[in-house]
């Protein structure tokens, strides 16, 4: 019985080692296939949590000076703008041609 248990030790170090072997000498690669029908699965939940993030989103001040015919100037400004609700009407992903290699 030792000396079963020891050959398949031997086996399966030997076959581990072979094996890394092998994988070094090959290149490998990672290869993910998105279709259409997938990123509409996901794009409306990643576009509620869009919206979550950006409101409330508060903005920097506008000032701005316009000059009406030459006659009046009009100074205005905006301040303490934020955003409260973004509506999404409508929105569209389609799949396009991505391809990266790592070296």
């Amino acid at each position: 019985m030792a000396t079963l248990l020891s050959f398949l030790l031997f086996l399966s170090i030997i076959s581990n080692s072979a094996a890394g072997q092998i994988q070094s000498n090959e290149e490998s690669f990672i290869s993910a296939v998105i279709s259409e029908k997938g990123l509409n699965f996901v794009k409306d939940p990643l576009i509620e949590k869009a919206v979550k993030t950006l409101t409330p989103l508060g903005h920097p001040d506008i000032e701005k000076n316009v000059k009406i015919l030459v006659v009046v100037a009009v100074h205005m400004a905006a301040s303490n703008i934020a955003l409260l609700n973004i509506d999404v009407s409508s929105s569209t992903v389609r799949p396009g041609e991505w391809y990266h290699e790592l070296i």
